[in-house]
């Protein structure tokens, strides 16, 4: 845990890395996911700025279900401030952001986002985009993290599989980004037990198994995939 402490800041007295909220982060970038956004699922929606920032800002934006999609779907903008750090057995994607899906009642009031059980999804997206810039080290498919966010929700998750998203409809979209092509990853929950199936079968096996349910990266109560 030392190591996620250091990366979202927590015990510090000061935070010489904190960035408040009126430089609205990566301007480029937020421009570039809104319109991305509106290319993919067309204009509505909102955004959740972020109030004081470690590393990248993060805002998540959120749109809402609609006939193709009957789901919240969640998107991050701020992972691609920055590059990912460079590793020699790394090949993925140097710029990326993350998308996520929730259910279609899933609570979006910050009212209700002061219990952990509503809002640890919207943590978990922010730690993961803060991870790998914190720790030097690339995130892409296949990898697994064992996200704090994860303590506090309610379906007895402990740890996430990076995957391609399959909320876009088995398409791999990117958009632009000063020359470069921003991809999306999607953190799957998973359970103790498929994260020792990971680790010992691969993440390939259990991305094939997760794989089976229309929208793997939709959170919500599932059984686990690791026995059969």
């Amino acid at each position: 845990m030392s190591m996620w402490r250091r990366i979202l800041g927590l015990g510090k007295p000061a935070q010489r890395d904190v960035k408040q909220s009126f430089d609205q982060g990566d301007p480029e970038l937020v421009d570039a996911v809104s319109g991305f956004i509106d290319s993919t699922f067309g204009s509505g929606g909102s955004v959740f700025h972020e109030v004081a920032s470690s590393l990248v800002h993060i805002d998540l934006w959120f749109v809402p279900p609609g006939r193709e999609r009957p789901w919240i779907t969640v998107l991050t903008s701020g992972m691609a401030e920055k590059p990912l750090p460079s590793h020699p057995d790394f090949r993925g994607p140097s710029r990326v952001e993350l998308v996520l899906a929730l259910s279609a009642d899933w609570p979006l009031d910050p009212a209700a986002w002061r219990q952990e059980r509503n809002w640890w999804p919207m943590r978990m997206l922010k730690e993961i985009c803060r991870y790998p810039h914190g720790c030097g080290m690339p995130v892409g498919v296949g990898h697994t993290l064992e996200v704090p966010a994860l303590s506090g929700n309610q379906f007895g998750f402990h740890a996430v599989l990076l995957v391609p998203p399959k909320v876009f409809g088995g398409a791999m979209p990117a958009f632009p980004l000063r020359g470069e092509q921003v991809c999306f990853l999607s953190p799957v929950p998973i359970f103790e037990d498929e994260l020792h199936f990971a680790r010992t079968a691969g993440s390939r096996e259990l991305w094939n198994r997760l794989a089976a349910r229309p929208i793997p990266e939709l959170v919500g109560p599932r059984p686990s995939v690791a026995k059969r």
